[in-house]
């Protein structure tokens, strides 16, 4: 797995999200981390694409490095702690409508091919797992009205999946993309570009929750 990501999130009853984040890179997309954002020791770097990543995802809040474990450790993986708070995601109320909220690793690494149906050359991706796993935790008395629907997409060259339950309080998630090979042959293409779609689209599930009395 070159990539895990775990976030624990309480949806407060004003509507904004407090977060944090733990997120674990592994082989390749270590040595990229280590060679793109924490070669710079002062952190500047490293604060400014983390909070790029956030807001370019169009959140209203504020976001902070907690800590960074093995940055010089090249045989283990870096694991980097994030704390924040999105502001105002969704209206107050015996009823509340939010975006789920899912880390971006998964749809960023799939973008590229979800514009065209169809290519006439082989297509080039990195072979890499990537897992993503939220926890949020809703206001006492919140219930969803319904969930999403599991997603699930089996191809030769590799696979995604999306899970949804709610037990105890939370909301979880669990997502999974796997892809295993480097080319894709414009035979195959349309099946990535259908997983493609899955996945992007997924990163923008709603949910709609209801307090009982």
């Amino acid at each position: 797995v070159e990539v895990h990501e775990v976030q624990n999130l309480t949806l407060t009853p004003k509507g904004d999200i407090d977060g944090q984040s733990v997120i674990t890179s592994a082989g390749w997309r270590a040595m990229q981390m280590r060679r793109d954002v924490l070669g710079d020791r002062s952190g500047r770097r490293l604060q400014r694409f983390i909070q790029n990543s956030f807001y370019s995802g169009g959140k209203a809040g504020s976001i902070r490095v907690v800590d960074v474990r093995n940055r010089q450790s090249l045989n283990k993986p870096v694991e980097m702690s994030l704390r924040w708070q999105d502001s105002d995601v969704a209206i107050p109320g015996k009823q509340m409508a939010l975006l789920l909220p899912t880390p971006g690793n998964i749809s960023a690494t799939l973008v590229p091919f979800t514009s065209q149906a169809t290519r006439r050359v082989p297509s080039v991706v990195q072979p890499l797992t990537i897992e993503q796993v939220t926890h949020l935790r809703l206001p006492a008395g919140m219930t969803p009205e319904q969930l999403p629907n599991n997603q699930k997409l089996n191809t030769p060259f590799g696979s995604y999946t999306a899970t949804y339950h709610f037990a105890n309080g939370v909301l979880n998630v669990d997502k999974r993309l796997q892809l295993k090979q480097f080319v894709i042959s414009p035979k195959e293409y349309p099946e990535l570009h259908k997983l493609a779609l899955m996945a992007v689209s997924s990163k923008r599930r709603a949910v709609v929750l209801h307090k009982a009395g």
